[in-house]
C-alpha cells in the first residue's frame, strides 16, 4: 500500500505545503509516499520539495507517469487533479482523502461545478481550517462529512522578537503574482526607497526564513483558493507586521493576528498608501505591533494536526492507530 499524494503545479504555495505536511506525517508511519504533479498547459514550473516546511523527501514525477497500485490511497486538493486522477486508474478505483483547503472546494461554478459535485462520492474529507469548514458546510450542507484537523503552520524557523532599531525593509511573495511589486513600483515612483525582499516559492526553508526574520513588513495578496496563506504565518511569526489583500485567508490568520491595513482585491493605490502609512509609525509603535503580530503567530501555531493526521492515516492503511 502506498500513499500517492497528487497535485497541479498551478495550485497555491500554501495548498502543495499543506499535502507535503502530510506526506511527512505518512512517512512518520512508515507508509510508502509518492509525489505525482499535473501540469497544466502552459504552466513552466518545476517543484522543488526542500522549499516546503515540514519538507519530504519523496519521489517527484509528472501524473502521466504513474503506475496505478491496487491498494494505492490518492491524497488531493483541487478537484481538477481528482478528475484527472480518476481517469488515470482507469476501472482500477483508489480510494481517496481529499484535504479541503478553500470554500472553493465546494464550488458550484468553478470547474463547471465539478467540486460540488465531488460532495457526492464517498472518500475522506480533511478540511483545515474551522472558518473553512463553515463555508464549505454552507455551500453544501450539515450533513456533509469532513474530519476538522487544524493546520499547524512550523513557525520555528521563523520566530524572531522585533527590536526598535530594526532597519524599516519590505518582503513580498513572488507566488502571490504580480499585484505586491506592483505596488512597490508605484512606491518607489512616490519616493520609497527602503530594501525590498522577494520570496519565491523554490526557495528552502532557511531562505525564507531569513528573508522574513530580515523584514519589517509582509505585503500580502494570497491567491484565488487560498483558504490558509503558510507565508502569511511564517513573516508574522518573523516579526513583520501585515498589509494584505481582502482575501479567503483573512478568516485563517493565526488568532490575535491584526493586519495593519486591509485592501481590496487590486486596490494598489490602497496597499501603497498603507505601506506609507506604517513607514510613518514612530519606530516604537512600529515594534509593539509587530511584537503583538509576532506573538500571537507562534501561540497560535500549536494544533494537534501531526497527531490526528496521523491517527486518519493509520486508519485507513490499517495500522495501529497511534497513542494520542
Amino acid at each position: 500500500m502506498r500513499l500517492v499524494i497528487a497535485f497541479a503545479l498551478d495550485e497555491p504555495w500554501s495548498v502543495i505545503a499543506r499535502l507535503i505536511a502530510y506526506g511527512v506525517h505518512a512517512r512518520e508511519l512508515g507508509i510508502e509516499v509518492t509525489v505525482k504533479t499535473l501540469t497544466p498547459r502552459g504552466v513552466d514550473r518545476v517543484v522543488d520539495l526542500a522549499a516546503f516546511s515540514p519538507t519530504l523527501d519523496a519521489p517527484t514525477m509528472d501524473l502521466s507517469e504513474l503506475v496505478p497500485g491496487a491498494d494505492d490511497v490518492v491524497m488531493f486538493s483541487a478537484p481538477k487533479v481528482h478528475h484527472t486522477v480518476t481517469a488515470q486508474y482507469g476501472r482500477r478505483r483508489p480510494r481517496f482523502i481529499h484535504i479541503l483547503q478553500s470554500g472553493l472546494a465546494a464550488s458550484a461554478v468553478d470547474d463547471v461545478g465539478y467540486g460540488y459535485r465531488l460532495f457526492q462520492k464517498p472518500m475522506t474529507r480533511v478540511v483545515v481550517a474551522r472558518e473553512i469548514r463553515d463555508t464549505i458546510m454552507r455551500l453544501v450542507g450539515e450533513t456533509s462529512d469532513m474530519l476538522l484537523i487544524e493546520a499547524n503552520v512550523e513557525t520555528a524557523p521563523f520566530a524572531r522578537r522585533p527590536t526598535n532599531t530594526d532597519p524599516f525593509t519590505v518582503v513580498l511573495n513572488a507566488f502571490d503574482g504580480a499585484f505586491c511589486g506592483r505596488v512597490v513600483d508605484l512606491a518607489r515612483q512616490r519616493g520609497f526607497a527602503e530594501p525590498v525582499r522577494v520570496v519565491t516559492g523554490a526557495m528552502p526553508v532557511r531562505e525564507r526564513a531569513a528573508a522574513y526574520r530580515a523584514s519589517t513588513v509582509l505585503l500580502a495578496a494570497p491567491t484565488f483558493g487560498e483558504g490558509l496563506a503558510q507565508p502569511i504565518h511564517e513573516a508574522v511569526a518573523a516579526g513583520c507586521a501585515l498589509i494584505m489583500t481582502h482575501c479567503e485567508a483573512l478568516a485563517t490568520l493565526p488568532p490575535g493576528v491584526e493586519p495593519f491595513a486591509v485592501v481590496r482585491q487590486g486596490d494598489i493605490e490602497g496597499m501603497a498608501r498603507a505601506l506609507a502609512l506604517l513607514g510613518e509609525l514612530p519606530a516604537p509603535h512600529l515594534t509593539e505591533l509587530r511584537r503583538s503580530g509576532q506573538a500571537h503567530a507562534v501561540a497560535g501555531a500549536v494544533s494537534d494536526e501531526r497527531e490526528l493526521a496521523k491517527a486518519m492515516l493509520a486508519r485507513i492503511f490499517g495500522l495501529e492507530a497511534p497513542v494520542l
